[in-house]
Protein backbone atom coordinates (compact mmCIF):
# COMPACT_ATOMS: atom_id res chain seq x y z
CA UNK A 1 0.00 0.00 0.00
CA UNK A 2 0.75 3.74 -0.64
CA UNK A 3 1.51 5.93 2.12
CA UNK A 4 0.36 9.65 2.48
CA UNK A 5 3.03 11.35 1.82
CA UNK A 6 1.61 15.09 0.65
CA UNK A 7 3.39 16.36 -2.28
CA UNK A 8 5.15 13.16 -3.23
CA UNK A 9 1.86 11.05 -3.12
CA UNK A 10 0.10 13.56 -5.36
CA UNK A 11 3.40 13.14 -7.96
CA UNK A 12 2.80 9.76 -7.68
CA UNK A 13 -0.68 9.47 -8.46
CA UNK A 14 0.03 11.52 -11.44
CA UNK A 15 2.88 9.18 -12.80
CA UNK A 16 1.04 6.36 -12.53
CA UNK A 17 -2.22 7.41 -14.10
CA UNK A 18 -2.03 10.33 -16.28
CA UNK A 19 -1.14 7.88 -19.13
CA UNK A 20 -4.60 6.42 -18.68
CA UNK A 21 -6.64 9.35 -18.90
CA UNK A 22 -7.14 9.61 -22.44
CA UNK A 23 -8.51 5.69 -22.35
CA UNK A 24 -10.75 6.45 -19.52
CA UNK A 25 -12.09 9.82 -21.39
CA UNK A 26 -12.85 7.31 -24.66
CA UNK A 27 -14.65 4.97 -22.94
CA UNK A 28 -16.45 6.95 -20.46
CA UNK A 29 -17.72 9.00 -23.79
CA UNK A 30 -18.75 5.36 -25.24
CA UNK A 31 -20.48 4.69 -22.32
CA UNK A 32 -22.41 8.03 -21.21
CA UNK A 33 -22.12 9.35 -24.97
CA UNK A 34 -22.45 12.89 -24.25
CA UNK A 35 -18.81 14.86 -24.04
CA UNK A 36 -19.80 16.95 -20.28
CA UNK A 37 -20.94 13.82 -18.92
CA UNK A 38 -17.97 12.11 -20.19
CA UNK A 39 -15.96 14.98 -18.98
CA UNK A 40 -17.58 14.57 -15.32
CA UNK A 41 -17.43 10.98 -14.99
CA UNK A 42 -13.56 11.15 -15.20
CA UNK A 43 -13.24 13.95 -12.95
CA UNK A 44 -15.09 11.83 -10.43
CA UNK A 45 -13.36 8.90 -11.12
CA UNK A 46 -10.09 10.76 -11.28
CA UNK A 47 -10.85 12.25 -7.74
CA UNK A 48 -12.08 9.32 -6.02
CA UNK A 49 -9.71 7.32 -7.20
CA UNK A 50 -6.74 10.14 -5.66
CA UNK A 51 -9.02 9.74 -1.79
CA UNK A 52 -8.49 5.51 -2.34
CA UNK A 53 -5.06 6.19 -3.55
CA UNK A 54 -3.23 5.06 -0.14
CA UNK A 55 -5.10 1.76 -0.42
CA UNK A 56 -3.69 0.71 -3.87
CA UNK A 57 -1.03 -2.06 -4.04
CA UNK A 58 2.15 -0.56 -5.63
CA UNK A 59 3.61 -2.97 -8.92
CA UNK A 60 -0.49 -3.66 -9.81
CA UNK A 61 -1.74 -2.19 -13.06
CA UNK A 62 -3.49 1.29 -12.46
CA UNK A 63 -5.60 1.04 -15.64
CA UNK A 64 -8.43 -2.08 -14.50
CA UNK A 65 -8.39 -0.46 -11.01
CA UNK A 66 -9.27 3.09 -12.40
CA UNK A 67 -11.65 1.48 -14.43
CA UNK A 68 -13.64 -0.11 -11.75
CA UNK A 69 -13.70 2.98 -9.93
CA UNK A 70 -15.18 5.02 -13.30
CA UNK A 71 -18.08 1.93 -13.93
CA UNK A 72 -18.87 1.99 -10.22
CA UNK A 73 -19.21 6.14 -10.75
CA UNK A 74 -21.32 5.09 -13.80
CA UNK A 75 -23.64 2.81 -12.07
CA UNK A 76 -24.04 5.07 -8.98
CA UNK A 77 -24.82 8.46 -11.42
CA UNK A 78 -27.98 5.53 -13.13
CA UNK A 79 -28.84 4.86 -9.71
CA UNK A 80 -29.28 8.16 -8.47
CA UNK A 81 -31.01 9.43 -11.82
CA UNK A 82 -33.40 6.60 -11.58
CA UNK A 83 -34.28 7.65 -7.98
CA UNK A 84 -34.74 11.02 -8.62
CA UNK A 85 -36.33 11.12 -12.00
CA UNK A 86 -37.25 14.72 -13.39
CA UNK A 87 -40.93 15.10 -13.67
CA UNK A 88 -42.82 14.73 -17.30
CA UNK A 89 -44.35 17.92 -18.92
CA UNK A 90 -46.52 17.89 -22.08
CA UNK A 91 -44.71 17.59 -25.21
CA UNK A 92 -41.54 15.66 -23.53
CA UNK A 93 -42.07 12.67 -25.44
CA UNK A 94 -42.63 13.73 -28.28
CA UNK A 95 -39.51 16.73 -27.84
CA UNK A 96 -37.10 14.08 -27.29
CA UNK A 97 -37.89 11.63 -30.32
CA UNK A 98 -37.38 14.78 -32.27
CA UNK A 99 -34.04 15.46 -30.34
CA UNK A 100 -32.76 11.85 -30.75
CA UNK A 101 -33.42 11.89 -34.33
CA UNK A 102 -31.26 14.94 -34.54
CA UNK A 103 -28.42 14.21 -32.71
CA UNK A 104 -28.29 10.65 -34.44
CA UNK A 105 -27.03 12.97 -37.39
CA UNK A 106 -24.60 14.92 -35.84
CA UNK A 107 -23.93 13.35 -32.37
CA UNK A 108 -19.67 13.14 -32.96
CA UNK A 109 -19.04 16.56 -33.84
CA UNK A 110 -16.65 17.47 -31.56
CA UNK A 111 -13.25 19.34 -31.53
CA UNK A 112 -12.02 17.43 -28.46
CA UNK A 113 -9.30 14.93 -29.45
CA UNK A 114 -10.21 12.57 -27.02
CA UNK A 115 -14.06 12.35 -29.34
CA UNK A 116 -12.26 12.72 -32.58
CA UNK A 117 -10.45 9.35 -31.56
CA UNK A 118 -13.90 7.61 -31.10
CA UNK A 119 -15.62 9.74 -34.18
CA UNK A 120 -12.59 8.04 -36.15
CA UNK A 121 -13.02 4.52 -34.85
CA UNK A 122 -17.00 4.32 -34.70
CA UNK A 123 -19.01 5.62 -37.40
CA UNK A 124 -22.09 7.33 -36.45
CA UNK A 125 -24.72 4.48 -36.94
CA UNK A 126 -22.86 2.12 -34.44
CA UNK A 127 -22.08 4.57 -31.84
CA UNK A 128 -25.71 5.49 -31.52
CA UNK A 129 -26.15 1.60 -31.83
CA UNK A 130 -24.22 1.64 -28.87
CA UNK A 131 -25.90 4.06 -27.00
CA UNK A 132 -29.32 2.25 -27.78
CA UNK A 133 -28.03 -0.75 -25.84
CA UNK A 134 -29.21 -0.88 -22.09
CA UNK A 135 -26.15 -0.12 -19.69
CA UNK A 136 -25.77 -3.56 -18.19
CA UNK A 137 -24.83 -4.70 -21.86
CA UNK A 138 -23.42 -1.31 -23.04
CA UNK A 139 -20.74 -1.66 -20.29
CA UNK A 140 -20.18 -5.16 -20.90
CA UNK A 141 -19.84 -5.29 -24.74
CA UNK A 142 -17.52 -2.27 -24.38
CA UNK A 143 -15.20 -3.76 -21.87
CA UNK A 144 -14.93 -7.02 -24.36
CA UNK A 145 -15.01 -6.10 -27.26
CA UNK A 146 -13.38 -2.11 -27.66
CA UNK A 147 -11.20 -2.47 -24.36
CA UNK A 148 -10.10 -6.04 -24.91
CA UNK A 149 -10.86 -7.39 -21.02
CA UNK A 150 -11.21 -10.70 -20.77
CA UNK A 151 -14.73 -12.23 -19.20
CA UNK A 152 -12.75 -12.98 -15.74
CA UNK A 153 -11.50 -9.13 -16.24
CA UNK A 154 -14.71 -8.22 -17.07
CA UNK A 155 -16.15 -10.12 -13.76
CA UNK A 156 -14.02 -8.51 -11.83
CA UNK A 157 -14.56 -5.07 -12.53
CA UNK A 158 -18.45 -5.36 -12.55
CA UNK A 159 -18.34 -7.31 -9.36
CA UNK A 160 -20.66 -10.04 -11.17
CA UNK A 161 -20.14 -13.51 -11.90
CA UNK A 162 -18.51 -15.06 -14.95
CA UNK A 163 -21.72 -16.28 -16.44
CA UNK A 164 -23.19 -12.68 -16.27
CA UNK A 165 -20.59 -11.56 -18.11
CA UNK A 166 -21.02 -14.39 -20.43
CA UNK A 167 -24.74 -14.04 -21.02
CA UNK A 168 -24.95 -10.07 -21.20
CA UNK A 169 -22.51 -10.05 -23.67
CA UNK A 170 -23.81 -12.55 -26.10
CA UNK A 171 -27.42 -10.65 -25.54
CA UNK A 172 -25.71 -7.17 -25.77
CA UNK A 173 -23.97 -8.48 -28.63
CA UNK A 174 -27.16 -10.11 -30.54
CA UNK A 175 -28.90 -6.72 -29.77
CA UNK A 176 -26.20 -4.62 -31.57
CA UNK A 177 -26.41 -7.56 -34.34
CA UNK A 178 -30.41 -6.82 -34.61
CA UNK A 179 -29.84 -2.94 -34.76
CA UNK A 180 -27.37 -2.67 -36.87
CA UNK A 181 -28.20 -5.39 -39.24
CA UNK A 182 -29.47 -3.14 -42.17
CA UNK A 183 -26.17 -0.95 -41.40
CA UNK A 184 -24.52 -4.00 -42.40
CA UNK A 185 -26.05 -4.54 -44.99
CA UNK A 186 -25.67 -1.32 -47.00
CA UNK A 187 -21.74 -1.74 -46.27
CA UNK A 188 -21.53 -4.51 -48.09
CA UNK A 189 -20.26 -6.99 -44.55
CA UNK A 190 -23.77 -9.16 -45.42
CA UNK A 191 -25.71 -9.99 -48.19
CA UNK A 192 -29.40 -9.64 -48.56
Amino acid sequence: MWRSGGEGEREAFEALTREHLPRLYAFALRLAGERATAEDLVQETYLKAYQAFHRFLRGRDARPWLMKILLNTYRDQLRQALRTPDPLQPGDLEAWLQARGQARGSQLVSSDPGARAVERSLSEEVHAALLDLPPEFRSIVLLADLEEYSYPEIADLLDCPLGTVMSRLARGRKLLREMLHEYARRHGLIEG
